[in-house]
């Protein structure tokens, strides 16, 4: 499969699964940056475009939300790939918008997620080192080899995350509020996780009552998050 092959099947899944504002988004297409360090960078790097999701929305500190350019979701980590072209990045941003692009970022790294930024300029001009820190930022993260992962939802991948950053267990009745789903639907991805070892029970028998992250789920020890 080619390029132009696989960004079109890539395309049509997230218009697919997409809603709202995010799916507007996307009917507009990706931009030139974008799509630069699609085909220049990620697919030269890996030869696929798996696990990446452009305009991924996320909640904003101020109750809001954000688009990233790229996320990457791939437990236990939780990238954004963000593509900056030089001359309307700055020209179009007055003070306010300088402070809220550093807030925008500090507040992402806060809420666990690992930032990295690419110049439109770079992947024109030197595609090769791009597609280099891009090998080097996945095998620092996640070794020589692609771990077994496997397919999930977006919910799934949120509830993971949540619990993530949340720590210790969690009941179904707080996957249901971090979500927005009814307690029914709640326990049908948590028993599906469980099935694929994402997590395991921590309180209850016949009904159960909480859960964890199983530890191979669970973000790096130190960093304030889930631990043993």
């Amino acid at each position: 499969m080619n390029f132009d092959q696989a960004f079109e099947r890539f395309m049509e899944k997230h218009l697919n699964e997409a809603q709202g504002l995010r799916r507007e988004r996307l009917k507009k297409g990706l931009g030139y940056g974008e799509m630069l360090f699609l085909r220049n960078g990620w697919w030269e790097a890996f030869g696929n475009l798996d696990h990446l999701y452009p305009e991924f929305m996320v909640s904003d500190w101020q109750e809001g939300v954000r688009f990233l350019d790229f996320a990457y979701i791939r437990p236990p980590y939780y990238m954004d790939f963000e593509i900056d072209g030089y001359t309307p990045h700055h020209t179009k941003l007055d003070r306010r918008g300088f402070e809220d692009e550093r807030d925008r970022q500090n507040y992402l790294v806060m809420d666990h997620w690992r930032v990295f930024r690419f110049s439109v300029d770079k992947l024109r001009d030197r595609p090769r080192d791009c597609q280099r820190q891009l090998r080097l930022i996945m095998g620092i993260f996640y070794g020589d080899g692609e771990t077994a992962v496997p397919t999930l939802t977006r919910q799934e991948l949120m509830i993971l995350h949540h619990a993530g950053i949340h720590g210790d267990s969690f009941t179904p009745g707080e996957v249901s509020a971090w979500l927005g789903i009814s307690g029914r639907q709640a326990r049908t991805y948590l028993h599906r996780l469980a099935d694929l070892g994402c997590i395991e029970p921590t309180r209850g028998s016949e009904r159960i009552r909480a859960y964890r992250l199983a530890s191979r789920w669970k973000h790096p020890a130190g960093e304030g998050e889930a631990g043993d």
